[in-house]
């Protein structure tokens, strides 16, 4: 009798470190997970302030192309000028940044120029 309640307890035991094992595994997922969601909110948001400044600077037909700004989430925005190759066409570079410098998004934008 002595043997199987030992049995028993041995596999009682085995069962829970198991259970404890998963749930460690579950924890540092879900941290993973958590860092992967914020690094993807932060793109989300430097490609909405990408859009928004490409709109602005294509509806006043790129003037005050040079410009640098930080946003209150931390990121910076530049915009680069660039040369279009094109008569009446002008050409910047947008880049969001961390302020450590790292690259979040890039876009290129274009707009008409008024021809003289």
């Amino acid at each position: 009798m002595k043997s199987r309640t030992s049995l028993f307890m041995t596999e009682l035991l085995v069962m829970l470190l198991v259970f404890l094992i998963a749930a460690a595994c579950c924890l540092k997922i879900s941290s993973w997970a958590e860092g992967k969601i914020t690094e993807t909110e932060r793109k989300d948001e430097a490609v909405l302030q990408a859009q928004n400044l490409a709109e602005r600077i294509k509806s006043a037909k790129g003037e005050r192309v040079e410009f640098f700004a930080e946003l209150e989430n931390g990121m910076r925005i530049y915009v680069l000028p660039a040369d279009s190759k094109t008569s009446g066409l002008g050409k910047a570079e947008i880049r969001v940044c961390e302020t450590d410098g790292s690259l979040l998004y890039a876009l290129p934008v274009c707009w008409q120029e008024d021809l003289p």
